[in-house]
């Protein structure tokens, strides 16, 4: 097991009409360093796991969710515990902490896949600025791009 190591996640969806054609990406660095946009445009084996899925029309909150259901079972086969957990999804963020309820149904059903692994796993979850969260955000558009040219 990876204990002794920290491991920083970020975290984004995007939905194209909301709902609309939606994905996500995230990007796990080992350790606390943060790299910029460029640095990983240089260089993406910098990261320590990436992804960038389609996911069909949903909204930008089920794509919010589905990134961080993603990101944690990637842990979990990995053996990561206490990862750092960044999002620029307010909402999600807060319904994971329990400051806000969640209310819609397909929310719910989400919620109840990632609550177990927050938990499970000992994740720290943290709201930061989108402006705070460019890798993540440039691999959630770049898969929708590419399933946009075929």
């Amino acid at each position: 097991m990876k204990y002794d190591v920290t491991y920083t996640i970020f975290c984004d969806g995007a939905s194209r009409g909301n709902p609309g054609q939606a994905s996500f990406g995230v990007v796990c660095f080992r350790g606390t360093q943060t790299f910029s946009l460029a640095d990983f445009k240089r260089n993406e084996s910098i990261a320590y796991f990436k992804a960038e899925v389609t996911l069909g029309i949903q909204t930008n909150n089920e794509a919010e969710y589905r990134a961080i259901l993603y990101a944690l079972e990637e842990c979990k086969k990995r053996g990561i515990k206490n990862p750092i957990l960044y999002s620029d999804s307010e909402l999600v963020i807060k319904q994971l902490k329990g400051e806000y309820k969640v209310k819609d149904e397909k929310m719910k059903k989400l919620f109840g896949e990632v609550y177990p692994l927050v938990k499970e796993l000992g994740v720290e979850l943290f709201h930061i600025k989108r402006d705070k969260n460019k890798i993540a955000d440039f691999l959630a558009n770049r898969a929708l791009d590419e399933a946009a040219r075929g």
